[in-house]
């Protein structure tokens, strides 16, 4: 038994991982010789204290620009999301959030081999970031480099075995490469890591009907509504009831 052709299944796809946004907090600045019981403290060098002094000047406005390229993706504005990031960079070319964060907004605007140089950038400044190897993976399965987004899929799940998005992304990708069975373990990995992802419970939907299972889809589809329409989402909702009503129609 095959999927109706009124019943489409499409995946609904998660977004990427946007770039945290960073708050300086202020300290009560203290004495070399507090609590030092009258010890003689160490001589500080100066060319460390220059390179504190210019870290520190660097600072507030490296922090103003990523939080204007935070606020930016947000909006869905991405090219000023890509200039502010841009400025963040330049403030401090060794920060992975600047590259993170442009790389997610040259993503968003499909300059796909743009977002990979920042994400390998990211990736070269810090080798065990499980959401940026999952977002790069993305870049890779939108170019059609299903080996190379797969490979980083891995790399993220062995970094991290609790990130839903990686098994989610890795399971979408299987799903459209027909492998089915690999695409259902994936999405079922998410649910056990994310229970209420009621994203997840729809892609498993999708498999279960071209793996001819058509209960197990209408259940999966069920739950799916019912934490889309719990969590507010309610065109998800919609949509996910009107793939009931076709599949009730067979």
């Amino acid at each position: 038994m095959s999927p109706s052709p009124k019943v489409k299944t499409t995946l609904i796809s998660v977004g990427v991982g946007l770039v945290a946004m960073a708050i300086a907090f202020s300290v009560r600045s203290r004495s070399l010789t507090e609590n030092l019981a009258g010890e003689t403290p160490e001589p500080v060098d100066s060319s460390w204290r220059q390179e504190q002094l210019r870290k520190s000047s660097l600072s507030q406005p490296y922090l103003s620009a990523i939080a204007a390229g935070q606020a930016s993706l947000e909006a869905e504005d991405y090219e000023a999301a890509v200039n502010d990031f841009t400025r963040a960079i330049n403030l401090s070319p060794d920060s992975t959030r600047g590259y993170h964060g442009r790389a997610i907004a040259r993503l968003k605007t499909e300059d796909y081999d743009g977002a990979i140089t920042d994400f390998t950038r990211a990736l070269d400044l810090d080798r065990d970031d499980a959401r940026t190897y999952t977002n790069r993976g993305s870049a890779y399965s939108a170019l059609g480099d299903a080996e190379a987004a797969l490979d980083d899929y891995n790399r993220a799940i062995a970094l991290n075995p609790d990130y839903g998005d990686a098994y989610f992304n890795r399971g979408s990708l299987y799903f459209e490469l027909g492998d089915y069975d690999r695409a259902l373990n994936d999405f079922t990995e998410t649910l056990v890591v994310e229970p209420e992802s009621a994203k997840a419970f729809y892609n498993r939907a999708m498999v279960y009907l071209e793996l001819d299972r058509l209960n197990s889809a209408i259940a999966d589809l069920e739950t799916a509504e019912a934490l889309f329409r719990k969590q507010n989402n309610f065109a998800a909702s919609e949509y996910t009831l009107e793939t009931l009503k076709d599949l009730n129609r067979r």
